[in-house]
């Protein structure tokens, strides 16, 4: 794939960026040649890349994939994110991205295995523990005519959070 360059919104004559992530710094009067930058590590715990523009003694931090997405990806939606099709953060290429709302993004996160599920006993809200629900499945099995409301009382807690265990709408993994 060819290289493209355009210039970054804002700083028109100072900044472009490629649609193969590279960001370059024009030609200024101390400096007689274009130079490509070299990203730092940036936000989201350093994973993303970012590069600093200064202009007239302000300086300012972009992410590298925001500037590529914003100069080669049409956004006819108004998406916000700004999503890694391959899950990389370091590969900025435009074929690599794709606009997208905060919900696919988490999505497709989980889908490629860059984010597990929250379950169990990490759940914040969690009210029994692994052990306690596989004693009462247990339990559930010896006598299947046990009310859930006698075992909830013994739990401190709704009938209803008795039977999401019982019939696997909570705790699937056990």
């Amino acid at each position: 794939m060819k290289e493209e360059w355009k210039d970054v919104d804002g700083y028109e004559g100072y900044y472009q960026v490629s649609n193969l992530g590279n960001v370059k710094s024009l030609k200024r009067r101390n400096r007689g040649v274009d130079m490509i930058m070299s990203p730092i590590k940036g936000g989201g715990g350093g994973k993303y890349r970012a590069v600093s523009f200064s202009v007239s003694g302000k300086i300012r931090k972009f992410f590298v994939h925001r500037l590529v997405a914003k100069a080669f990806i049409p956004n006819p939606n108004g998406y916000s994110e700004v999503n890694h099709i391959d899950g990389k953060p370091v590969h900025n290429a435009a074929s690599n991205l794709e606009w997208c709302d905060k919900r696919h993004n988490h999505l497709h996160a989980y889908a490629i295995g860059l984010q597990k599920p929250i379950i169990g006993e990490d759940v914040s809200t969690h009210i029994f523990t692994e052990r306690e629900v596989k004693f009462m499945r247990y339990v559930k099995g010896l006598y299947p005519h046990i009310k859930n409301s006698d075992i909830a009382s013994f739990y401190g807690c709704s009938w209803r959070a008795i039977e999401n265990v019982w019939t696997g709408k909570t705790w699937k993994h056990i």
